[in-house]
């Protein structure tokens, strides 16, 4: 219909047009309402009203019958009251309020929908003085993403939210400055920039909130004058720096304040915590703040929530910091370098819920006998002692990875009903599952891996209905793998609330004000959980955890046929039986897994051929069969199997077809039968290298006597000449004969010595076949090039060649690693801090730049410890090695020379040797918790910084070396407590001051250990102190 006939008439019926999209009436004389007959028009997509006298609130039931509605543009009429909260469609609205004279309150929420609302011109003088405008969740003015401009000119605003709009610009200082009333300012969720800076003194305003924008620079001073009746201040998610000012205490009314995921750093004002008693919510995670935060001046009596992860926090928390009684209460200090004792008040307290101390430096045993939790995480710490035997009706999740309890697992630990995650991996955990451990019918996820659990896999497992992950991993299980495991991994989602995202509930009671809208800051913590998928340690945290599913029985000791019942858990995605001893075929029912995505069957004793109803399996992004004695074809090179490589199938003699070099003959079946065991096709490659060396000792010998001949009998002289290039030439054939051996025959061998030769050009990547490899010995070569990336469990690791940077992936198990005297250059890798077992690491003279790693310090295995490897017919210590009659030798430098550790003196030797290299930055203090390391050797670095007073901690080292670096300040005093100490040095530094006390051990040290330091006064040197300044 044409706009600007002028009609006159009220709009009547509109029935006989329902298959009308576009509806324009704009710009005529229309009056009156618009007549709920509107809705009639069930194809409307578009419908303008502008320009128009139409008057009254729009119809509620004929709006919400245009379920098509796209477009609506009411501008220039007399409507009143609110938009039908129906209007879902709706991805445009064109509004116009500049002939209303007494409009006082706006709102429009999107409800999440982002409809694009443009508001008018930049030269627009509205008539009206609002008080209450809020339009949240919109897509506010899309083509300048600015402020509105008419807000320049109001000035009675007491409700502001313009939340979740994309805004961009400056922080609208003039637009608080201009409404001294406000009570209300939501900004929070746009792009804003600039500073956070307050024109003028807000008495009214309790609610602030411009969290998760891009505000920076510092906060001002006098904040806390700005705002002296604030309840809730939240600045979280933005780029603000410095430290938080004292007169934030100020607040004395403040109950909630979160200023997380920002730059700030220094101490927390003790001011604040004195001022701000009121406070029931404090989020300062995610920040660089530092300093003694939980001590006894703590005592925020009405918190609720405490949230300071990822930060650097230091000290101990106090016995006197006792929060009072609530019915929940969630205390978060993850992540910081908080130390000592959990405090006993712990135990005593009714009130938790949510307790979160992991990535800290905790240490001691758990001593509480029942606890009150929900949610307990204690994760990467030093705790010790047995697991706790204990009751609870409430623990819902319970994380005591990566710390060092020891002992067997109790059945009383397990007397917690409602449990649905249970991790306590890479512990030193012994002896058998109990069997309580069936009785945990919510049980979801369960982590054992990386201890030393043994026994056989208890059929109690096979009770867990719910269990959607679980992982047994690196431990020493034996016998073979229950069949009744085809009832567990559920396909149901079970719901548990919102479990794997912990929240902070928000205060009840409403501030005082005029807006019913406020609001509070929901604290997330995200569950974590780490499991093996995609050939790596993957992180999954949240509601993923939800939709992700597995088993994980790799590296222990299981032997029999896989049972083919696993083929119906067909909602597992990830299934990994890899380095076990099972035997048999490949079960055809895994074709049934139709959602898998890793199969990890490797390193096993599998027979016969690969099932091809596998193909099936679309899903599929990691599959693995290497190193069995499967025969016959691959399978084709369709669907997810056109992906794979040949590291997929590799060390399986008699597989063929591609990916395989090896092609295959007519005689290849796909699924042949072996028709010899695997002893007899061990002896046929012993045969056959044994005819090759045969062969080529006889050519060497006819070559040698014929060269000998020659020699006598044409010249006397050539006599010396001629026996050296004989000996050159049998000493290439040799080694030529050497070398090429087929690697992938020897799938037994458990020792390789090839030490002391003159091998040179690459090792050869076939060395990775050798899955059975326990140690292997390359010294004193010239070979160079990258270690085998293939799964190699080495003890240890003897190379002169390239640091990878995925070499603690590729030697996870690794006890020595010595690397000393090369050329190695860069930094080194990150990933050394996967070697959780390495007990001696030593990578002197070389040429390392940068800083330590600190995942290396995360290293827990620094110490001293009987590391046995089991077998079918038992372990056998590391040092000595029955079944070939030797011992190992270690030669690392301790006592100020090079000395050799052999046989069973390893299970008590650590080290650490970084010396002779171009490392810098400073001493990382994380070293001090390596508390049983027997050596550390720094010197020859340029490390700067002063030394550590954690070293103080090492109280079984018994040489440390810091010499010719550029070290400064003062000695430590605390090192005089190291009483084993034997060899000490900072010779050649930049030390000042005194030097420590001439007692105990240190009163065996002399001048030579301190020489080169020219500040430094005192015993032993000659240069004494004269003031009480040294």
């Amino acid at each position: 219909m044409p706009a600007a006939i002028n009609l006159h008439p009220p709009l009547k019926d509109f029935a006989a047009l329902d298959a009308l999209e576009l509806l324009d009436l704009s710009y005529n004389e229309l009056t009156g309402i618009v007549p709920p007959s509107i809705g009639a028009l069930s194809s409307l997509k578009s419908l303008v009203l502008e320009g128009n006298k139409l008057n009254c609130s729009l119809p509620t039931q004929g709006l919400c019958e245009l379920r098509k509605l796209e477009g609506l543009n009411l501008r220039w009429n007399n409507f009143e009251g609110t938009l039908p909260s129906c209007l879902y469609n709706l991805t445009s609205l064109q509004v116009s309020f500049a002939n209303l004279s007494k409009l006082e309150f706006v709102q429009f929420k999107c409800d999440e929908k982002m409809v694009n609302i443009e508001t008018e011109t930049s030269d627009w003088v509205p008539l009206f003085q609002l008080e209450f405008l809020v339009i949240s969740n919109c897509s506010l003015n899309k083509l300048s993403n600015q402020i509105p401009t008419f807000l320049f000119h109001q000035h009675s605003l007491r409700v502001l939210d313009l939340s979740y709009s994309m805004l961009k610009g400056q922080f609208p200082g003039w637009l608080v400055g201009n409404n001294t009333r406000l009570e209300y300012v939501s900004l929070h969720d746009n792009s804003l920039s600039g500073n956070f800076h307050l024109p003028l003194c807000l008495n009214f305003t309790y609610c602030m909130d411009v969290s998760n924008n891009q505000l920076n620079g510092q906060l001002q001073g006098n904040i806390g004058n700005m705002l002296p009746d604030i309840l809730s201040l939240k600045l979280s998610n933005n780029t603000l720096s410095g430290s938080l000012p004292s007169s934030i205490g100020n607040m004395s009314l403040l109950s909630t304040f979160s200023v997380s995921f920002n730059n700030f750093f220094g101490e927390v004002p003790k001011k604040l915590l004195a001022g701000c008693s009121e406070l029931m919510i404090m989020d300062l995670s995610n920040n660089n703040f530092d300093g003694h935060l939980l001590s006894s001046d703590f005592n925020l009596t009405m918190l609720e929530a405490l949230i300071i992860n990822d930060n650097s926090f230091l000290g101990t928390m106090s016995n006197e910091f006792s929060p009072q009684t609530f019915d929940s209460f969630f205390l978060d200090v993850s992540n910081n370098n908080m130390s000592g004792k959990i405090p006993t008040w712990i135990c005593n307290q009714t009130c938790f819920s949510t307790l979160f101390l992991g990535n800290n430096y905790f240490e001691g045993e758990i001593v509480c006998e029942t606890t009150s939790f929900s949610f307990l995480d204690l994760s990467h710490n030093f705790l010790s002692g047995s697991l706790p035997s204990w009751s609870s009706n409430a623990l819902q999740y319970l994380n005591l990875k990566e710390n060092k309890f020891s002992g067997s697992v109790p059945e009383a630990f397990l007397n917690i009903s409602m449990i649905v995650t249970l991790d306590i991996s890479d512990n030193k955990l012994s002896g058998i599952i109990p069997s309580a451990i069936g009785k945990l019918s919510y049980l979801r996820i369960l982590l054992l891996r990386g201890n030393r659990l043994n026994g056989t896999i208890p059929t109690q497992l096979c009770k867990l209905i719910n269990i959607s992950l679980m992982d047994l991993s690196r431990n020493f299980f034996s016998g073979t793998l229950p069949h009744c495991f085809r009832h567990i991994v559920s396909n149901e989602t079970l719901y548990f609330g919102d479990f794997f995202s912990r929240d902070v509930e928000p205060f009840t009671s409403r501030p005082k004000g005029v807006y019913d809208g406020v609001r509070f800051e929901r604290h997330k913590k995200d569950i974590e959980v780490n499991f093996v998928t995609k050939y790596r340690l993957s992180s999954y945290k949240g509601s993923i955890l939800l939709h992700m599913s597995g088993l994980d029985f790799s590296c222990n000791n299981l032997t029999g046929v896989i049972p083919p019942e696993l083929g119906q858990l067909q909602g597992i995605r990830a299934l990994n039986l890899s380095h076990n001893q099972f035997t048999g075929s490949i079960p055809e029912t895994f074709s049934n897994l139709a959602v898998l995505e890793r199969l990890d069957l490797s390193h096993n004793k599998l027979s016969g051929g690969i099932p091809p109803q596998l193909i099936k399996l679309t899903f599929l992004a990691v599959f693995s069969v290497a190193y069995n004695n499967l025969s016959g074809r691959t399978l084709d090179m369709k669907a997810q199997f056109g992906t794979f490589s040949a590291r997929s199938y590799e060390g399986n003699p008699l597989l063929c077809g591609l990916p395989l070099v090896k092609n295959c003959t007519n005689r290849d079946n796909p699924s042949p039968t072996p028709t010899q065991s695997s002893d007899a096709s061990d002896e046929k490659w012993y045969e056959v290298d044994q005819a090759v060396f045969f062969t080529s000792f006889s050519v060497t010998y006819i070559m040698f006597f014929l060269g000998v001949i020659t020699v006598l009998y044409i010249n006397p002289h050539w006599r010396l000449w001629c026996f050296n290039l004989v000996e050159d030439f049998m000493y290439f054939c040799y080694i030529s004969t050497s070398i090429t051996l087929h690697w992938t025959a020897l799938g037994r061998l458990e020792l390789l010595d090839m030490s002391e030769n003159d091998f040179t050009g690459i090792v050869p990547p076939s060395i990775g076949a050798l899955f059975s490899l326990k140690y292997l010995f390359l010294t004193r070569n010239q070979l160079n090039g990258s270690l085998p990336t293939q799964d190699m469990y080495l003890i240890k690791f003897d190379l002169i060649g390239k640091l990878q940077e995925n070499i603690g992936e590729i030697l996870p198990n690794i006890f020595h690693l010595k690397l000393s005297n090369n050329s190695f250059t860069g930094s080194l890798p990150s990933s050394s801090g996967n070697m959780s077992l390495l007990g001696t690491f030593d990578v002197s003279l070389n040429n390392f730049s940068g800083q330590v790693p600190k995942e290396l310090l995360a290293v827990t295995a620094f110490t001293p410890f009987d590391l046995a490897f089991s077998t079918q017919t038992g372990g056998s210590d590391y040092g000595q090695s029955e079944e070939y009659g030797e011992q190992d030798e270690v030669n690392i430098v301790t006592k100020y020379s090079n000395s050799s550790h052999t046989g069973n003196i390893l299970n008590y030797m650590s080290g650490l040797d970084l010396s002779c290299n171009n490392l810098t930055g400073a001493i990382p203090l994380e070293l001090g918790q390596l508390q049983e390391i027997h050596a550390l050797n720094l010197s020859h670095n340029q490390l700067t910084g002063s030394i550590p007073k954690t070293l103080s901690n090492l109280t079984e080292l018994e040489s440390l070396d810091l010499s010719h670096n550029s070290l400064i300040g003062k000695i430590p005093s605390q090192l005089i407590e190291l009483t084993f100490l034997a060899v000490f040095s900072v010779a050649y530094n930049n030390l000042s001051s005194r030097t420590p006390d001439m007692k105990a051990q240190f009163g065996t040290f002399s001048a030579s250990d301190y020489e080169g330091n020219p500040f430094l006064c005192g015993l032993p040197l000659e240069k004494s102190c004269t003031s009480t300044k040294d």
